[in-house]
C-alpha cells in the first residue's frame, strides 16, 4: 500500500525497461540478448550488475515506484460465465497456469473474479523480483508490480494519458499485484478443492470433543494398566525374563596387505616383477597420464601393461594389489607412484585374476 501517489514508474517492455518521473520518460535500458531472453533471467549475476549500474545513474533516491508490465510480458486469459451459471472448474484455472512456459516455481499468478467470469494473469515472479530487489537498494519502495492490460496504451511508451491514469487508479493495479502471494487462498475461494473441502474442520467440530476424546483416552489406559498389574502380582500373567543378548559390532573390515616371506634373490624378485600383469585406467582425464605411469614403473622392473580409460572420473587414485604380492614389492610399488600420482592414493586388494595390479588415476 503506498504512503502517497508514486513518482517513479517503471515499464518493464519485452526486451527493455523504461522509467519515468513526474509524468516523462527519463531514462531507458535494453536487455542484451546474452542476459535476457523473452522475459527470461538467462545470467542471474549479470542481469543484477545490468540493473544496479543502471539505478545508479538515475536521480532517484527514496521514492516509491510502481512496477507496470507490457502486455506482452504478461501471460493473460478471460475466462467467461458459463451460461448455467455452474461456475468455472478448478482444472480449467490450473490447465491455463501450467501452459506458461517458465517453471512453475517462479511463476507469479493471479485471479480477478468479474461480473463476466475469471481474470487470469501469469508473469516470471523472479524477474520482477529481482528488479524490485536491485530498486531498492536506493532506498526505494516498489509496493506493487502489475499489468498494463487495464489501460488503452496504443503507443510503444506510456502516453501522459495513460501516466495520468495510472496515478488515478493505484488501487486498480493493487488487486493484480504479482508481489503478493495470495493465489491458493483465492483459488480455493473461487474453485474449492474438493479432497481439501471435505476435510474434517476443528472449527465445524463442538467445543471440547477433542480434549474429552483425551481423557477418556487416558482413563482407558490407566485402567487396562491397573489389571494388568494386578494379574501380574498374583502370579496369573508371567512375565518373560529378559535375556541378555551380546551384539557383535560389525565393523567394516580394513584390507590389510599381508607381508610375504621376502625374496632373498633380487633376480627373483626382477623376475616376479615382470610378469605381474598391471593395469592402468586414466579416471582423471588428463591425456597421457596413464602412460606416464607406465614409463615409471617401467623403470623399477614392470614389463606388462594395459592401458585404458576409467569408465568414470574419479577424484582420488586408487591401488588394487594383489594378496600374492609380498610386502617389499608393494612398498616398492607405492613408493614409485606417490612421485608421479598427486594426492591420496586409496589402497584397496584385488582378487582380479586378469590382474595382479590395478591403478586408477584420479583428478587430484
Amino acid at each position: 500500500m503506498f504512503n502517497h501517489s508514486p513518482t517513479v514508474i517503471l515499464y518493464l517492455k519485452w526486451n527493455s525497461l523504461e522509467l519515468y518521473r513526474e509524468s516523462r520518460k527519463i531514462a531507458s535500458l535494453e536487455f542484451p540478448v546474452e542476459i535476457v531472453n523473452h522475459i527470461e533471467i538467462l545470467d542471474q549475476e549479470a542481469f543484477l550488475k545490468l540493473l544496479t549500474v543502471f539505478f545508479e545513474k538515475q536521480p532517484i533516491v527514496k521514492e516509491e515506484a510502481v512496477l507496470l508490465l507490457e502486455e506482452k510480458v504478461t501471460f493473460y486469459k478471460a475466462i467467461p460465465k458459463s451460461k448455467d451459471n455452474k461456475g468455472i472448474s478448478r482444472d480449467v484455472i490450473l490447465s491455463f497456469f501450467e501452459s506458461v512456459p517458465f517453471g512453475s516455481e517462479i511463476i507469479g499468478k493471479k485471479i480477478i473474479q468479474t461480473p463476466e467470469g475469471l481474470q487470469l494473469f501469469a508473469v516470471n515472479k523472479k524477474f520482477i523480483e529481482t528488479i524490485k530487489e536491485v530498486y531498492e537498494q536506493k532506498e526505494g519502495k516498489i509496493h506493487t508490480a502489475s499489468s498494463d492490460v487495464f489501460f488503452d496504451n496504443k503507443s510503444e511508451s506510456l502516453s501522459p494519458v495513460v501516466l495520468n491514469q495510472i496515478q488515478q487508479n493505484i488501487n486498480k493495479l493493487e488487486q493484480v499485484n504479482f508481489l503478493d502471494d495470495d493465489f491458493e487462498k483465492i483459488l480455493q475461494k473461487i474453485a474449492p478443492d474438493k479432497e481439501y473441502a471435505n476435510q474434517p474442520n476443528s472449527s465445524h467440530r463442538k467445543p471440547g470433543l477433542k480434549k474429552q476424546f483425551i481423557t477418556l483416552a487416558v482413563i482407558c489406559m490407566v485402567f487396562i494398566g491397573a489389571i494388568v498389574f494386578a494379574l501380574v502380582q498374583t502370579g496369573v500373567i508371567k512375565m518373560p525374563k529378559s535375556e541378555k543378548k551380546i551384539v557383535k559390532s560389525q565393523v567394516k573390515p580394513t584390507i590389510i596387505l599381508t607381508p610375504k616371506k621376502e625374496e632373498t634373490n633380487s633376480s627373483a624378485s626382477a623376475n616376479l616383477k615382470k610378469a605381474m600383469k598391471v593395469q592402468i585406467l586414466n579416471g582423471s582425464g588428463i591425456e597421457g597420464q596413464a602412460g606416464k605411469i607406465k614409463e615409471q614403473l617401467q623403470k623399477i622392473g614392470y614389463e606388462d601393461f594395459e592401458l585404458g580409460n576409467a569408465t568414470t572420473t574419479s577424484t582420488e587414485s586408487a591401488l588394487f594389489v594383489s594378496p600374492n604380492i609380498n610386502q617389499s614389492t608393494f612398498e616398492e610399488l607405492f613408493s614409485s607412484l606417490s612421485t608421479i600420482v598427486p594426492g591420496k592414493i586409496n589402497i584397496n586388494k584385488t582378487d582380479t585374476p586378469a590382474f595382479d595390479i590395478i591403478i586408477i588415476t584420479g583428478e587430484k
